[in-house]
C-alpha cells in the first residue's frame, strides 16, 4: 500500500527538497502528480507525511521550504561484514539516497538494517529494503514515543 507513497516521497524530496514551496506551487505539483497517475489519496498522504516529518503537529504555520539543516555528524555509515551478507550494495545505496533526501534519519537507517539482518533475507535487494523501510516509516506504533505514527487523511480531506 505504501510503495507508491514512498515513490512520491522520494520524487518530492528529490525535485523540491531544496526549494521554497508556495501553496499555489503545491497545487501545480499535485496536478502534475495526478497526470503521472498518482491518486489524490496518495498525494494527500505524501504531503501529510512530509508535513509531520519536518514540521510536526505543534506548529500551525505552513513552512515555505523543505530545506532543513544538515546533521552535524561527519561520520559516514558503512556496512560491516555481517551486514554485507544481508544487504546488497544497491540496497544500501538506496538507503543512503533516502538519508540524503532527509526521508530517513540515521536512527531509521539503523532500524532498517537491523530488521533486514533479523529477517535473514539473503541478500536483501532494493525491493526488500523498500518493504522494510516502509514498515519503519509508516509503522503505527504508539509505544516508545519516538516513532512517528502518521494516519493518512481521509479521502474527503485535502492536505495539499
Amino acid at each position: 500500500m505504501y510503495q507508491r507513497i514512498m515513490e512520491l516521497l522520494v520524487l518530492l524530496m528529490d525535485e523540491f527538497g531544496k526549494v521554497s514551496m508556495q501553496s499555489d506551487q503545491m497545487d501545480h505539483i499535485s496536478e502534475d502528480l495526478l497526470r503521472r497517475g498518482y491518486t489524490e489519496q496518495e498525494i494527500n498522504t505524501a504531503f501529510f507525511w512530509l508535513y509531520h516529518r519536518f514540521w510536526g503537529e505543534g506548529d500551525n504555520s505552513f513552512p515555505h521550504s523543505l530545506d532543513i539543516q544538515e546533521p552535524a555528524e561527519t561520520a559516514h555509515r558503512m556496512l560491516n561484514s555481517v551486514e554485507r551478507r544481508y544487504v546488497t550494495s544497491e540496497a544500501f545505496g538506496y538507503l543512503l539516497q533516502l538519508r540524503n533526501l532527509k526521508l530517513i534519519t540515521n536512527r531509521d537507517m539503523e532500524k532498517i538494517i537491523e530488521r533486514t539482518v533479523i529477517l535473514e533475507v539473503v541478500p536483501a535487494g532494493i525491493e526488500e529494503i523498500k518493504m522494510v523501510t516502509q514498515s519503519v516509516l509508516f509503522e503505527d506504533n504508539m509505544q516508545g514515543g519516538g516513532s512517528r505514527s502518521v494516519v493518512p487523511p481521509s479521502q474527503s480531506e485535502t492536505f495539499h
